[in-house]
């Protein structure tokens, strides 16, 4: 099972399949015509490493 949030894991997601399915040269073909990266290695923060601070009411 493979799953993605958000457009650009979307797209990732789709050159992976493209690339396991058809190889490296068809996934980067698919990537120029969409212009993204043919493959990226990750470590992306998905989250926010401190919580927002509040807004300060009145002022």
């Amino acid at each position: 099972m493979l799953t993605s949030a958000g457009v650009a894991a979307g797209l990732d997601l789709c050159l992976h399949l493209i690339r396991r399915d058809f190889g490296a040269r068809a996934a980067n073909q698919r990537a120029r015509m969409l212009v993204t990266a043919p493959h990226r290695t990750g470590g992306q923060a998905q989250y926010i490493d401190l919580p927002v601070r509040p807004r300060r009411s009145g002022g």
